[in-house]
């Protein structure tokens, strides 16, 4: 299918900007010739409504790309404190924006709480605070979307991985241990996981925000592609040289509500933008690069 975006009009303002996923959205919508704004934790607080409805009056952003979240730094996930949080900041911004302002929520694959292809119009059961502060923000901004005061979408990203990635993720993890010939602790390795990479979601992200306003309010960002864990791993430890054997499945237990299956149905996504992002787990070119 064709490409469906456009130019972004106005200003584009990207929330969580120096975060994993952020700082590869600014830097392709840099490349894009977007005018962008990325204000700082330090320098904008989106749970103080009157810094946020100041700085939405005076910029009159055409979009935003909410991405900034509590729960990518909370040291614990079940903290009901992450909810209100996450919550306080989709009413600031959705209280501020301009009319007509396109806004694009960061949401995520922890919000279906369930196994299997998911597919946008599925019920979710999310099973911690940070996934049920995605899913309650993201009810906030499709609620707003149906009035109509706003356009724009709750993307639910799917596994985002790449460079920038916090060194606690499975494939830094991976990589530096293999890099130092060390025994690399591993679950069974069973999982089915739709992998997307980083840049693939950034430009996802910049497409909805630009050209026509998304159709559905609730859409997936990823691949449709699941791969095994263990198939991605031993991937990786291919294309480094390292032996397989220093792959340790079954070392460590799987946590409680570690899905077998974690697969994007992404329709919504191709009718939007008209593509879908590579499932490079399961392509032939080199992996390393893009990691």
């Amino acid at each position: 299918m064709e490409n469906k975006s456009g130019p972004l009009a106005g200003t584009l303002v990207v929330t969580g900007a120096s975060g994993f996923i952020g700082r590869r959205v600014v830097a392709l919508a840099h490349a894009r010739g977007a005018n962008v704004l990325a204000p700082r934790r330090s320098e904008l607080d989106w749970t103080d409504a009157a810094a946020v409805r100041g700085f939405m009056g005076a910029m009159q952003p055409g979009a935003v790309i909410h991405l900034a979240s509590p729960g990518v730094f909370a040291p614990d996930p079940n903290d009901p404190v992450l909810i209100d949080q996450e919550c306080a900041m989709m009413q600031n911004l959705l209280a501020a924006a301009p009319a007509g302002c396109r806004i694009i929520g960061g949401g995520s694959m922890a919000e279906y709480g369930r196994s299997g292809r998911l597919r946008e119009d599925m019920e979710c059961a999310p099973h911690n605070a940070y996934a049920r502060a995605k899913f309650e923000a993201g009810r906030l901004l499709v609620d707003c979307l149906r009035t109509g005061a706003v356009t724009g979408c709750h993307a639910r990203i799917f596994g985002a991985y790449g460079p920038g990635e916090a060194p606690r993720r499975l494939m830094p993890m991976v990589i530096a241990c293999l890099g130092r010939s060390q025994s690399v602790p591993l679950s069974d390795g069973t999982q089915l996981r739709d992998f997307v990479h980083v840049d693939d979601v950034a430009a996802a992200l910049l497409d909805l925000a630009g050209g026509h306003a998304p159709r559905d309010p609730v859409i997936n960002i990823g691949t449709g592609k699941g791969v095994l864990l263990r198939v991605a791993v031993e991937r990786i430890a291919s294309e480094l040289g390292a032996p397989q054997d220093l792959l340790n499945f079954g070392s460590i237990q799987r946590s409680p509500h570690d899905q077998d299956v974690l697969e994007a149905d992404v329709a919504r996504l191709e009718a939007a933008i008209g593509w879908v992002p590579q499932q490079h787990f399961l392509a032939p070119a080199p992996l390393l690069p893009l990691l």
